[in-house]
């Protein structure tokens, strides 16, 4: 009985285990599926305007405001190769009407091939009703002579003029980058500048800036102009100039989370409130480090050396050693995983209304607190 008792057992854990895995796999691929699609459709968003081929409709969302800004401009600057001038128009918030921006798009450029139109986070996308009717019917109706451009930090993708702009127009998300983006982004601006930037000073400038490319970029032009003169960037330097952000809170909010220390848990989190750093932020912030951990976590159960699980996930080689691994002692991917489960059910019931976003991070801390330590190894 007892054999047949432990077979069974094991039977069980082996299922458990494959399931997990799946599960994991799943979550691995979706990552980095979104950060392809990105890649995949910049790359042709910049040989459709190479190739002077534009679409009547742009919508470029996501809560990174920098790659948003980015493409804009790009956008605008090359159907706009005199200069924007009369042929450009801009609206944001609420400070206009959809009758406005139609009546300008039905307007032939002034001696120019095209007009741009930019509306900016407006209330386009988060509302319904028949207002938004004329706007959204005459998406399909864009002349060719003009391109109009959508560029929103949020999005409610079930809207009548979401779908509107998905089926006539281009949408790009600008939703998080990857860590080999961000690296690029501030070593070749470094580069402009004639510095060099070390992989510990990247590292630690990557841990203030956070997950935000504008941040990080105003970051790293505040470093490249205290270390002009000089030929490299080193961490001295980064901690001579940038300020301490919410990056390295996260990281310590993250372990004491797992580890079941609430008191310790709502202290961080209460200060980074009183530092005005907005719950969603933190939540969100939170998802992305536990996916991290998951993902790195899963390379080590495989036997993946540091070096590969680096070249893998992009990850800077310090913040793997020094950050990522002290952050997995002691804890199971199952429990990374039902903390993981947790927040993203969180950010669910936050976006859907169901609860407040302060709230939310509130309840999520001691749901995980309480249940971590079943799941501790």
């Amino acid at each position: 009985m007892a054999a047949a008792s432990s077979s069974a057992e094991r039977k069980n854990h082996d299922k458990t285990a494959c399931g997990l895995y799946n599960v994991l796999t799943g979550i691995l691929m979706a990552v980095k599926k979104n950060e392809q699609k990105y890649a995949d459709s910049v790359r042709l968003l910049e040989q459709q305007i190479g190739s002077g081929e534009f679409q009547r409709v742009y919508l470029l969302y996501g809560d990174q405001a920098y790659l948003r800004l980015q493409n804009r401009d790009k956008i605008t600057d090359a159907a706009l190769p005199g200069g924007r001038g009369m042929n450009y128009s801009y609206f944001t918030g609420a400070g206009f009407t959809t009758e406005e921006v139609i009546d300008i798009a039905q307007t032939l450029p002034f001696f120019a091939d095209r007009r741009v139109i930019v509306i900016e986070n407006s209330w386009l996308f988060e509302k319904t009703g028949e207002a938004l009717d004329p706007i959204t019917d005459f998406i399909s109706k864009v002349p060719e002579t003009t391109v109009l451009i959508f560029s929103q930090e949020e999005v409610n993708r079930t809207t009548k003029l979401y779908k509107a702009v998905s089926r006539n127009g281009f949408v790009l998300p600008c939703t998080e980058p990857d860590e080999r983006l961000c690296r690029k982004l501030l070593t070749d601006r470094c580069k402009k500048a004639g510095l060099t930037l070390t992989d510990e000073a990247f590292s630690l400038l990557s841990e203030y800036a956070g997950s935000d490319l504008m941040n990080a970029v105003n970051e790293t032009d505040k470093v490249i102009g205290y270390c002009l003169g000089r030929t490299e960037i080193t961490m001295q330097d980064v901690r001579s100039v940038c300020s301490e952000r919410i990056q390295d809170s996260i990281f310590d909010l993250i372990a004491a989370v797992m580890r079941g220390d609430a008191d310790t848990s709502f202290a961080l989190y209460y200060k980074m409130l009183l530092l005005q750093t907005p719950p969603q932020q933190i939540l969100a912030l939170m998802i992305r480090q536990l996916n991290q951990l998951l993902e790195v976590g899963e390379l080590i159960r495989q036997g993946k050396p540091d070096q590969e699980i680096a070249s893998v996930t992009g990850l800077n080689f310090y913040v793997l050693t020094k950050r990522i691994r002290p952050l997995l002692r002691g804890h199971t991917l199952r429990g990374l995983m039902d903390a993981l489960q947790r927040c993203v059910q969180a950010d669910y019931e936050y976006k859907r209304g169901k609860i407040g976003d302060r709230l939310a991070v509130e309840v999520l801390i001691a749901e995980i607190t309480r249940k971590t330590g079943v799941h501790r190894s």
